[in-house]
């Protein structure tokens, strides 16, 4: 049947020397040849505008295993070149080839042609010579007679493919009984036809300015696998489901007669009508998998299709009404009205988020409270939600002003509106109405502060040091944070990343940062600052200088690092520093601090400090030695951290009753400190050592040596630290001698920190010689 149908339309037979198309020329050719036996030329034909058709015995390299589908060792195939420039297709001729998947469409009566190539024509043409087409087919042949080419992880295959036109769901699909009407943004029969689901309380106004009426209908669930040939007109469409044991009539009537009862829908019966076929489709029996949707677009207004039913009359004034008397359905009518197949594209949500952006692994929905919605920010939350991530609680006090849409993912219409606020609508609108919230408000405020406490993570990307360390020091909530921010120059950018349970808060990640900005002499440069420019014209608040390309690059950077990967144990450290040679990334594991209240300050001391501590108190023998401690102050939140213990110059006296710490270098490594650290990190007081067989204990000159630490950081306004190390482990002191605690580092004891060496204070720290 099917080369009979090819002969009509190819009446022409033609040699294999004279045929004109060069790839059909080029395939003869190859067949001709003794370079290739997998396949025979039978005959060639030729079409009135042209076009040729080679028709071949191609041979199915089957092997010993049974096949599960009936495709034979030796297949006829009419492989047609319809002229330069498009795209050779390879045809079944077999009438009783089997129903598989991956034949495309056509039409009742009409071969199918093989799907070969999963890529667009054009791209498919540069590859697809002579051989590669033979070798293709054949693979397609045998992929399919095992069973193979449609495998178990692929989507199951929808009852239609092909289409003429587009049309694209509602993010939330289609369901039974939904009211749908349709739109184009253009004049253009080409553009794609946009459903909206017309909701109840708005229906009359959308129904009434709707371009298409789309009754959408839901069939009985039907077997995997059937790509079925495209029907002409609308009886054709129901003889398909007919054959499936599915009565498409009545589903048809019941839906239009709906739509006749209800005054706020009877408007939609003078629109042109489009069908929505909704399928459940099962790979075995009884398990639904998916539902295919398939759509048709009819030529005739909704009413027509309604009266050839017999759900609809149609008055003396040709308007459409409900029927009185009973009536039967016009069959005439319904095989003279064309279906044209629709391409159905499902509306964006998250779940074709994920699965467009690699993601579709990630699980339940993480709750994301998002401090801080300025350029950085925003791209991240809006590249994050674009991968299906998230349901976000935005929170930023700010507003869009004019100079923000250089680098910020909000645009024009949204100037003078509350970024968090215009920000969560831009992920509504992607996402759904469950995908953000927003909060026009401090962090620190109460209200605001509810959404970090119900996250399950917390991002902080305020750009604000009092506004992280609220988040490290004061909030209450449970969920690890992290903070991601631009250096001042906008060339690097930070995210430093909190574990599970928090034992490593973003404070002491945010410790460990500066100190890594002293010790990785690639990062010294980090916080100078770039150009800037006034936007308000004065001289307050700012703005740098900043190309959306970088702003840009860092949040793609940022996404990655925030949920490609959990975070370490004990957090991380992450800088992408911006280099001539390209982007150098710097990772550091966190470490955990021991933390003590003592004189009304917190006081976090670095697990590794104490570690050096002890380290050096062993090395030193009988002697005494000792050094400077290096660390932070925030007298907001009545904090202190000690980061880094710098080894004794080289000036120092040692003796085993006492320590002198020197000078030499003190004033050029704490000048480099503060310099490198935008003196986040500064001189916090001093360590030494007792002998063996000496406790922790302060002595009369640690006393004296306590008052000389208070004097030397008497103008900061902080109180002096010292930090001795004895038999007993080692003691914190603030403020006065009698002020003490000694330091427990957590889970570990002596081993806590093992190998950890001091450093010099003279010269410049290298990593791994300060802890």
């Amino acid at each position: 049947m099917f080369e009979r149908f090819l002969d009509e339309l190819f009446p022409e037979t033609v040699s294999a020397s004279a045929l004109v198309r060069r790839g059909a020329a080029a395939l003869a050719s190859l067949l001709a040849s003794a370079r290739y036996d997998g396949a025979r030329l039978v005959r060639c034909a030729r079409r009135q505008d042209g076009a040729e058709l080679l028709f071949l015995d191609v041979d199915v390299p089957l092997g010993q295993r049974r096949p599960v589908n009936d495709i034979r060792t030796t297949e006829r195939i009419a492989v047609l070149y319809p002229g330069d420039g498009r795209l050779p297709m390879a045809y079944v001729l077999r009438d009783d080839f089997p129903d598989v998947p991956h034949l495309n469409i056509a039409h009742e009566g009409e071969p199918r042609s093989l799907c070969l190539f999963e890529m667009p024509a054009d791209e498919a043409l540069r590859i697809a010579t002579p051989y590669v087409l033979l070798e293709r087919v054949r693979h397609w042949l045998r992929e399919t007679a095992h069973g193979r080419l449609h495998g178990e992880d692929q989507p199951l295959d929808p009852l239609f493919a092909g289409s003429s036109h587009t049309v694209v769901l509602p993010p939330d699909g289609v369901r039974e009984g939904g009211i749908l009407v349709g739109f184009r943004r253009s004049d253009d029969d080409g553009f794609p036809i946009l459903l909206e689901r017309a909701r109840s309380g708005s229906a009359s106004s959308r129904v009434g300015t709707a371009t298409f009426a789309c009754l959408s209908i839901v069939t009985p669930p039907l077997a995997h696998g059937r790509i079925r040939a495209l029907p002409r007109t609308v009886a054709d469409l129901m003889g398909v489901y007919e054959a499936l044991g599915v009565d498409l009539r009545d589903l048809l009537r019941e839906g239009l007669t709906a739509w006749v009862k209800d005054s706020a829908l009877a408007p939609l019966l003078e629109r042109q009508c489009l069908l929505l076929v909704t399928t459940p489709i099962e790979r075995t029996s009884g398990q639904v998998e998916a539902l295919a949707t398939k759509g048709f677009f009819l030529e005739a207004k909704a009413g027509q299709l309604g009266e050839s039913l017999g759900a609809v009359a149609r008055s003396p004034e040709g308007k459409f009404g409900m029927v009185l008397v009973g009536r039967q359905h016009d069959e005439g009518a319904l095989r003279t009205m064309p279906v044209n197949a629709v391409d159905i594209r499902h509306g964006f949500d998250r779940a074709l988020a994920r699965a467009a952006s690699g993601y579709a692994e990630l699980g339940n929905v993480t709750k994301i409270a998002l401090v801080g919605a300025g350029a950085l920010g925003s791209q991240v939350a809006l590249n994050a939600a674009r991968g299906g991530i998230g349901q976000w609680t935005i929170i930023d006090p700010d507003h869009l002003l004019p100079h923000n849409l250089a680098r910020h993912a909000l645009t024009a219409e949204h100037v003078g509106r509350p970024k968090a606020e215009a920000l969560a609508e831009v992920l509504v609108d992607l996402l759904g109405t469950a995908a953000a919230t927003s909060s026009v408000a401090d962090v620190r405020d109460g209200a605001a502060g509810t959404g970090v406490g119900e996250a399950d993570m917390v991002i902080d990307a305020s750009a604000s040091v009092p506004c992280a360390r609220w988040l490290a020091c004061t909030s209450t909530h449970g969920s690890p944070t992290s903070s991601v921010f631009l250096s001042p120059s906008g060339g690097d950018l930070v995210v430093l990343r909190e574990a599970e349970g928090r034992a490593v808060r973003l404070d002491h990640l945010e410790m460990l940062f500066y100190w890594l900005l002293v010790t990785e002499p690639a990062l010294h440069g980090h916080l100078r600052g770039g150009g800037t420019i006034m936007p308000s014209g004065g001289c307050r608040n700012p703005s740098v200088q900043l190309a959306q390309s970088v702003v840009g690059a860092h949040a793609a950077h940022a996404v990655r690092e925030l949920f490609d990967a959990p975070a370490a144990p004990a957090g991380s450290m992450v800088i992408w520093h911006e280099t001539k040679a390209g982007d150098l990334r710097v990772e550091v594991p966190g470490e955990r601090f021991v933390e003590v209240v003592i004189g009304g300050w917190t006081v976090a001391v670095r697990a590794s400090v104490v570690a050096g501590i002890r380290s050096a108190r062993a090395s030193a023998g009988g002697l005494e030695t000792g050094g400077i401690l290096v660390g932070g102050w925030d007298r907001q939140q009545r904090k202190a951290w000690v980061v880094a213990l710098l080894d004794p110059p080289p000036d120092s006296e040692h003796s085993p009753t006492g320590f002198v710490r020197g000078l030499v270098g003190v004033h050029r490594t704490l000048e480099h400190i503060e310099t490198t650290t935008a003196v986040n990190l500064t001189y916090v007081g001093e360590w030494h050592t007792h002998p063996r067989g000496h406790s922790s204990s302060p002595s009369e000159d640690d006393r004296l040596l306590m008052r000389w630490i208070g004097d030397a950081v008497a103008y900061s306004d902080v109180p002096p630290v010292m930090v001795i190390g004895g038999e007993d482990g080692v003691r914190l002191m603030l403020e006065t001698v009698g002020c003490h605690a000694l330091l427990e580092v957590p889970g570990g004891g002596d081993d806590e920190g093992e190998g950890a060496s001091h450093g010099t204070s003279g010269g410049t720290p290298k990593q791994g010689e300060i802890r």
